[in-house]
């Protein structure tokens, strides 16, 4: 693993509006920190960032102390389209999803 991330450009690491996995983003961007890993080549995603779970984007940047990149919302085509079995980018390539994944592949273009 640390091999991996000697050799990596950028590590996306995603994450959803829960405790549980705000706990274990937390502990994993300390445990990079500790290993001396580029925080500017770190890119945290939030899926499903519209949910109402009793948690918004502004306690989870404080809790983790780092600016969210890039917050893919929730949506009821995803599931229509997983089921479909046609990538949501193709079958709804206009819808907010489609277009929070593109601005993701441009992060990963550039």
């Amino acid at each position: 693993m640390l091999l991996l991330l000697e050799k990596i450009d950028f590590l996306c690491m995603v994450s959803s509006m829960d405790v549980p996995s705000i706990k274990n983003l937390k502990l994993s961007l300390q445990l990079l920190k500790s290993l001396k890993f580029p925080m500017d080549k770190i890119f945290i995603i939030i899926n499903r960032a519209n949910s109402r779970v009793g948690m918004n984007i502004n306690e989870i940047e404080d809790t983790i102390e780092r600016k969210i990149y890039l917050k893919i919302p929730s949506s009821r085509i995803v599931p229509i389209t997983i089921n479909k079995g046609i990538p949501i980018i193709i079958d709804q390539p206009r819808s907010i999803v489609s277009r929070s994944i593109s601005k993701l592949t441009e992060l990963i273009i550039e």
